[in-house]
């Protein structure tokens, strides 16, 4: 049971920051401007960087072996930046630097999460742990 939560998770994870990704390479490869990129993901890498929440409590709860303080700092300086600025700063939501937020932390996450939902079932593909 908690393996296929953990496979759910780590699929529904990946699949937000992928999309993320994608949507932000559609829209500027069609001419959009950065203020349209909050408005194309910016719902989504709420929600899947909010998500990242659980990842506390899976460290708590034994069910992954991540220290309880390297996955709050990393989440809680990610959740900082999401909702103490992203959210509440419209200047940041029309910022250059949110395509940057965007593509790093959705290779990183989409790269992440692969690798932990390969992991469970028993066998990560090369290109993923290289």
């Amino acid at each position: 049971m908690m393996k296929a939560y953990l496979l759910s998770y780590n699929a529904a994870c990946g699949a937000g920051w992928l999309f993320c990704i994608a949507r932000t390479l559609a829209l500027l490869s069609s001419g959009g401007s950065v203020g349209t990129i909050y408005a194309g993901v910016g719902q989504v890498l709420m929600i899947s960087q909010t998500a990242m929440l659980l990842e506390i409590l899976h460290s708590l709860l034994g069910l992954v072996p991540s220290p309880v303080a390297v996955v709050t700092l990393q989440v809680g300086s990610r959740i900082f930046v999401v909702w103490g600025a992203l959210f509440w700063v419209p200047a940041c939501q029309q910022h250059w630097s949110l395509v940057l937020i965007v593509m790093s932390w959705g290779i990183t996450e989409v790269v992440r999460y692969a690798f932990y939902f390969c992991s469970l079932l028993g066998s990560v593909p090369y290109p993923i742990f290289w």
